[in-house]
This record gives structure tokens, C-alpha cells and sequence, in this order.
């Protein structure tokens, strides 16, 4: 039952799930209590990496070439903000509930060819709320750990961090507190060593406690502001799904790919 996407996901992502060395003095607690905290420009300098580490996923699920450009996006956006409310897999049927503007009914069987038979409320074929259940159904039942999840879920955040910063350094009069300007400051070098670690579970809880004392940050500093500026920093749009998409895969690869060439 789709042992196969172990080649795809196991040859890009095995590494998903490790991390480096942690920035141990910049800590949640330690933004918290150290008013004068400073930072060491060594330790936090970004490290050459090999580019072959970076190389593109191969796919995320082997039926992503079934599915378009949009239901691949707007899929991964339910995914990731927990859209799927039951899902069930029983062998080589699975099933399942998202809550668009109503509740779509799923139903997905897996062939021994690895073809998919599906279908949706909506009507639409190989649709974003199929290609959800997907999603859902190689973190669950192939990787047993949740790598898509953290995956996307990490980047976005890391994308809603900067953006949360900019506005802060570019909106806010700071110089008349050395407290909160220090702290900030740190957040700059902070958000671009997180870039070049692999997202996982524990990294993403790391970089939400940074991210929530930053946002505490900006109420002390001026509420209104934060009341403007932090819907528009925490929408999650399809199109950045998108883009974080188009980074990770090699659709190339997709377009060439057959399904036989793994059996």
C-alpha cells in the first residue's frame, strides 16, 4: 500500500526530523527575563552548506502529477491549518471530513496499479480537498511522523516571523526603549540561523515560543498597531503555499515520472 513513496520522501526528507545545535542562549525564558541580553555574532553566523542538501523533494505524495498547480496549494493550506476533521483509513480505502465553507465528504481508494479511484462533495476532480486527505494519509500511514505537517508549517511560520519583524523595525519608534530594541535586534540573526535548520516537531514549537514573545513584544510596545498588522501577518494565502511548494518540489521530475519505473 504506497510503500513506494518511502523512495521519494525517504530519499529528500530523512532528514527532515534532525536538527543542529541549538541557539541555547537565546531561549524563549531568556528573551523573557534578560533585559541586557546580547548576542555572540560568531555563533550565530550562518554556516556554508552544501547545496546538495537542499536538492528538491522528488514529490510529496506519487499522485501529485495528477493533480493541478491550485488543488495542490489550496490542499496543502487545509492540510496545514487543520481543516481535515476525521479521517480514516482501513487498508486501501481511506476516508474523510473538511470543513470548507461546508463540510466535504472524501472517499479515496488505492489501486495494487497505484492509481487512485476518488471522489469529493464538490465535485471536482482530483481536488484540493482529495489532495488534503493525501497529504494526511503519506504523514500518517507512510512516514508515521508528520513530515509534510512540519514541513509546511514550519516555513510558513518562519515567513509570518519575518514579516512580524519588518513591520515591527520599519513601524515603531524604538529608540526610547534599549530593552525591547536589543531584544528585537536579535530576531534578525535568530530568523536566519532558523532557515538553515531542517523543520521537525521540536523546532517548530522553538520557533512559535519566539515568535509569541515577539508578538507580546509589539502589544507592550503599541496595541493598535498589533490589532492592524497581525491579521494580515497570520493569514495563510494558497499562493505562498504555492511558492513553498515550487521551492521543495521538483515538478520536472513529476512531469518525467512513472509510476511503473518504482514497481
Amino acid at each position: 500500500m504506497l510503500s513506494l513513496m518511502e523512495y521519494g520522501l525517504g530519499k529528500m526528507l530523512i532528514g527532515i526530523s534532525e536538527f543542529g545545535d541549538f541557539l541555547s542562549e537565546f531561549t524563549f525564558d531568556t528573551l523573557e527575563d534578560e533585559p541586557e541580553l546580547k548576542y555572540d555574532e560568531e555563533e550565530l553566523n550562518v554556516q556554508n552548506v552544501d547545496d546538495n542538501q537542499y536538492n528538491k523533494i522528488d514529490y510529496l505524495t506519487t499522485f501529485d502529477k495528477c493533480f493541478s498547480e491550485s488543488s495542490k496549494s489550496e490542499g496543502i493550506k487545509y492540510y496545514v491549518l487543520d481543516k481535515i476533521k476525521s479521517y480514516n483509513c482501513n487498508s486501501n480505502d481511506i476516508s474523510g471530513v473538511i470543513q470548507d465553507d461546508i463540510e466535504h465528504i472524501i472517499s479515496i481508494e488505492i489501486h495494487d496499479d497505484k492509481t487512485i479511484e476518488s471522489s469529493c462533495t464538490c465535485d471536482e476532480h482530483n481536488c484540493k480537498h482529495i489532495y488534503a486527505i493525501l497529504l494526511k494519509y503519506v504523514d500518517t500511514e507512510i512516514n508515521k511522523n508528520y513530515k509534510i505537517y512540519y514541513l509546511f508549517k514550519t516555513k510558513y511560520l518562519l515567513k509570518q516571523f519575518r514579516n512580524l519583524y519588518n513591520k515591527i523595525v520599519t513601524k515603531v519608534n524604538l529608540k526610547d526603549n534599549i530593552d525591547l530594541h536589543m531584544k528585537i535586534r536579535i530576531y534578525d540573526k535568530l530568523i536566519d540561523s532558523y532557515l538553515e535548520r531542517k523543520p521537525s516537531f521540536d523546532l517548530y514549537n522553538e520557533i512559535e515560543g519566539h515568535y509569541n514573545n515577539l508578538k507580546d513584544i509589539l502589544v507592550k510596545i503599541d496595541k493598535d498597531l498589533y490589532n492592524k498588522i497581525i491579521i494580515d501577518i497570520e493569514f495563510i494565502d494558497h499562493d505562498v503555499c504555492s511558492e513553498i511548494y515550487k521551492e521543495l518540489v521538483n515538478e520536472e521530475y513529476i512531469e518525467d515520472f512513472s509510476i511503473d519505473s518504482l514497481n
